[in-house]
């Protein structure tokens, strides 16, 4: 992709280096005339030359170039269709738009056969990519199962030192960028705060009580290749879509995750979107805080999913749940009426995703007690986050996670925090 891109000559001498044929030989000073690897405006300039060529050709590929000004990573196009006809016809025009600019769409791959068998037939792209049930594809660094149409993880271990420098190299290893196995992640950056806590060197020999835990982690870490979660969100025309948080927090961790609630008129579907954690500061804070630091982290991720589901889905309903009363009633009242940490955080949560602009004004930040939703089949009223990771071996735990069975609640109650027991 890179090499596609020619640099003005104006600004070639910037890509100058320096080469001999032989050491005999005299060096040359030579410009780069395309745009080069490795160059830390490279993928800027990149994406830069996509928008561009939206931009130009828009008025004759209208759907194209929307589609590449919002759903292209550098050379990656990612996206999905409700119908099939318009995926076929999107890709051909992506195709044209992209050809027009010097670039080839070379391969392709979907979950459905008919769309790489048309555009196949088209010959639109040089080769499209067709993978049994037991194969998988890197997409931007998730492994996708495109006959199954489900997420993996694939995780490879080699002989592993435990020291602190082989704790580090085998967690930096797990990409996780949905934090789809958020509860995983956390039970090993536990311990990763508990090592430097300790002040251990890189190389040192480690106490006996975190080598347990970590041998029992790595015991368990392969059997993250037997979950999958599906990447179809249920989601068909005429749907009623709700978006549902859920943050907490204890002593050690904070974490929040974000679900959809799915009502296709027959059914109800809810989905696990997106998750993220946080090791709680060394130094120590209180519960209340930490909650409030995990609300937080909620409104973020949350506007992070509404900024991508805005443009596709209608939004029915938003809705955030916390356990905490004491979050809860800082976060309906007004800042100023707090000291400066608590002040801080409960505006950027009013700002992302409390304040709907109306009189009445309803916070989307709610309680989790038995009236604001209440249990379901004796189950807690929330899943269980991932400050209360613990390993990778609880397949129960991994469902639970997934799907969120409490979620399947028809009606969700707004209440405003108006007084507490205690602060």
């Amino acid at each position: 992709m890179f090499l596609q891109i020619v640099i003005q000559e104006g600004d070639r001498k910037y890509q100058r280096f320096l080469w001999r044929e032989s050491p005999d030989k005299p060096v040359q000073c030579f410009e780069m005339e395309r745009l080069v690897f490795g160059a830390k405006p490279s993928p800027f300039l990149a994406q830069r030359v996509l928008i561009q060529l939206a931009s130009d050709d828009e008025s004759r590929y209208p759907v194209a170039a929307k589609e590449l000004k919002g759903h292209f990573y550098m050379d990656d196009y990612l996206t999905s269709y409700l119908d099939k006809d318009k995926a076929v016809s999107t890709i051909t025009q992506l195709v044209s738009l992209l050809r027009g600019g010097g670039f080839e769409l070379t391969k392709l791959a979907s979950n459905n056969i008919d769309i790489l068998t048309s555009v196949s037939e088209a010959q639109e792209v040089v080769e499209c990519v067709q993978w049994d049930s037991e194969s998988y594809m890197k997409v931007l660094g998730v492994q996708w199962n495109s006959a199954e149409d489900c997420f993996a993880f694939n995780v490879k271990l080699e002989d592993i030192v435990c020291s602190k420098r082989g704790i580090l190299s085998t967690v930096a290893k797990i990409f996780d960028v949905l934090g789809l196995i958020s509860p995983v992640i956390t039970y090993a950056k536990l311990i990763i705060k508990e090592l430097w806590c300790l002040k251990i060197d890189w190389d040192e020999a480690l106490p006996n009580s975190i080598c347990q835990k970590w041998t029992r982690f790595v015991q368990e870490l392969p059997l993250l290749q037997d979950f999958k979660i599906s990447r179809h969100l249920s989601i068909v025309k005429n749907s009623t879509v709700k978006l549902i948080g859920f943050c907490d927090a204890s002593s050690a961790a904070m974490g929040a995750c974000v679900y959809v609630h799915v009502d296709t008129g027959g059914a109800i579907f809810t989905h696990l979107i997106c998750a993220k954690s946080k090791i709680a500061p060394v130094k120590y804070v209180t519960i209340p805080r930490l909650e409030l630091c995990s609300a937080l982290l909620l409104a973020k991720l949350i506007d992070s999913v509404l900024s991508v589901f805005k443009s596709r889905y209608e939004i029915d309903q938003l809705v955030c749940f916390s356990d905490s009363q004491v979050a809860l009633y800082w976060i309906s009242s007004p800042p100023l009426r707090w000291k400066t940490f608590v002040a801080n955080r409960v505006s950027k949560i009013q700002e992302l995703v409390d304040n709907d602009g109306s009189e009445d004004y309803i916070p989307r930040f709610k309680g989790s007690s038995p009236d604001q939703g209440g249990k379901v089949d004796g189950m807690p009223p929330f899943p269980p986050p991932p400050p209360y990771g613990d390993g990778a071996g609880d397949s129960q735990v991994a469902l639970y996670w997934i799907s969120s069975p409490p979620l399947r609640w028809k009606t969700f109650v707004a209440n405003r925090v108006s007084k507490i027991q205690e602060l």
